[in-house]
């Protein structure tokens, strides 16, 4: 009787969130999506192959920077966007470096580890970066598992979820975000890892699909995996789940009471309807 009414109430969660969001608008046209991230007074920001396109919440493009290469401005593979109000950080997968831009995308620097004799303190093949809302610079490090805290300065802080980190060791990590106060979301497998500032496990989220990106939403996450988004609330712990039927979706970012889905050939908004 239990799983029954368990069950009532999580298909009772999915249809009303399912109501509550509509088809407002589409923006952009991409030939090779593989990521994207908005900030309100930045602009929307897609990776489009191995170009960086910077739009306008209207659709237009304001400038592409970009191109296979190693030099400043050009990529071998993209492979996250991060964006707040004044940069934008883009890992640069294969040439083991994040690059950092002004929200124009003028170039400004870029951020490597080779100066590190510790491989501790190194990083290869990043796959995501963010700057959390304390300052501190976080990056997966999809070689060996992990992710790696560096001050703003560039300088090591903290290994997080590497070997010593017992029952929350990463194996197979696919993205991570961080949230206002310092915590650390990492999708590891059917799992999502939660992780305080400081590197200690908190809490392990269960997920009935592996989850390729990870986003922050309200009062907890969202996870995407394929045609699907799941909405987890840490509040209430509560799992709810919207189909997106035969769309696939490549990124997704929650602004505004708004959703925008990044999918192979475009960006779909979704307005929150009360």
């Amino acid at each position: 009787m239990f799983r029954k009414i368990l069950f009532f109430l999580l298909v009772s969660s999915i249809s009303h969130l399912a109501q509550n969001f509509e088809l407002s608008g589409k923006i952009g046209s991409f030939r090779q999506p593989v990521c994207l991230d908005i900030n309100a007074s930045a602009g929307v920001f897609v990776a489009d192959g191995n170009e960086v396109i910077k739009l306008d919440t209207l659709g237009n493009t304001l400038k592409t920077i970009g191109g296979y290469g190693w030099s400043e401005s050009s990529f071998d593979e993209i492979s996250d966007i991060f964006v707040n109000t004044l940069q934008v950080l883009v890992a640069d997968k294969n040439n083991d470096r994040i690059q950092i831009f002004d929200k124009d995308l003028n170039f400004l620097s870029e951020f490597k580890t080779h100066r590190y004799e510790n491989e501790d303190y190194k990083f290869r093949y990043p796959s995501a970066a963010a700057i959390s809302g304390l300052g501190d610079l976080y990056i997966l490090d999809s070689e060996n598992n992990r992710i790696l805290k560096y001050n703003l300065n560039g300088d090591f802080l903290l290994s997080i979820g590497s070997y010593d980190a017992g029952e929350y060791q990463l194996n197979t990590p696919a993205d991570f975000i961080t949230d206002s106060r310092g915590n650390i979301f990492v999708a590891e497998g059917k799992e999502v890892f939660m992780y305080d500032q400081f590197g200690t496990g908190l809490n392990k989220f269960k997920l009935s699909e592996k989850p390729t990106k990870l986003q922050i939403y309200q009062n907890g996450f969202i996870a995407i995996s394929k045609s699907t988004l799941t909405f987890y609330d840490l509040r209430e712990n509560r799992i709810s789940k919207k189909d997106f039927s035969e769309i696939l979706i490549r990124d997704v970012k929650f602004l505004r009471n708004k959703l925008y889905l990044l999918t192979e050939k475009n960006i779909l908004i979704y307005s929150f309807i009360k």
